[in-house]
């Protein structure tokens, strides 16, 4: 398997639905157990190697600068940011400039709470010789998720929050992947693009996209309900 070296992780989100706690904290930075979200994303992926993460950067930009200035995580930290929303993958596309992703990368949600198993997906992905993979887990209730239609760890289709009672899979997305350079040929530059939804759907319709369930811990952190139940519930034994 191809060793990763470098990771790009999101690390723009507003968190629009945590406030009042993020009126002044950038949503990657909100705490868990005293250590920001993004950290534990960081973390994550230098145990599995990764010597370079690239921050995907924009809202409150410079308070997340500032905080790796004061705490570096032991891995080089380069910044690239979006003077206005691109999306995930305008975001990529935009981290494209540094020159640093023309081998196979890791790309993350860094606004999420995970523990993923990176190197399943690219095992993977490697042996289906597909673009792009995603780490995927099962979740009882998919009322709130899209669900993902998986066959012999070929990603098939997506179906956006179905019904619990007839869905025919539980398995989500957990904004986790491993990815090769051609992920590029299917993102327009400067353009706000999603994807998730733009540029996966058209990979799984082509046969290009694998799914492994590669996930040992999933918290969402995108509600206050949410964030409490990460806080209540999050053991990682490497913390």
């Amino acid at each position: 398997m191809e060793k990763i070296e470098t990771a790009f992780i999101l690390a723009g989100g507003k968190g629009t639905r945590l406030k009042p706690l993020t009126y002044e904290i950038p949503k990657p930075l909100i705490p868990i157990n005293d250590k920001p979200i993004l950290m534990y994303n960081i973390d994550n992926v230098k145990a599995f190697g990764v010597k370079t993460a690239i921050l995907g950067v924009g809202h409150m930009a410079e308070k997340i600068k500032k905080y790796f200035a004061n705490n570096p995580p032991g891995i080089e930290i380069i910044f690239s940011e979006e003077k206005q929303a691109l999306g995930t993958g305008g975001a990529l596309k935009l981290a494209q400039e540094t020159g640093l992703l023309n081998k196979t990368f890791i790309m993350c949600n860094g606004d999420e709470l995970k523990d993923i198993d990176y190197g399943k997906v690219a095992s993977t992905m490697e042996q289906n010789q597909d673009i792009a993979g995603i780490a995927l887990t099962a979740t009882e209730d998919v009322s709130n998720f899209g669900v993902v239609e998986l066959s012999h760890g070929k990603i098939k289709n997506f179906i956006e929050k179905p019904d619990p009672k007839t869905t025919i899979s539980h398995l989500i997305n957990t904004g986790a992947y491993v990815m090769t350079p051609k992920i590029f040929e299917y993102i327009q530059p400067e353009k706000t693009v999603n994807i998730e939804r733009e540029v996966f759907t058209i990979l799984a319709k082509e046969g290009k996209l694998s799914g492994a369930i590669a996930c040992n811990a999933f918290y969402p952190i995108d509600t206050l309900d949410r964030y409490e139940h990460a806080l209540l519930n999050w053991k990682r034994t490497k913390d």
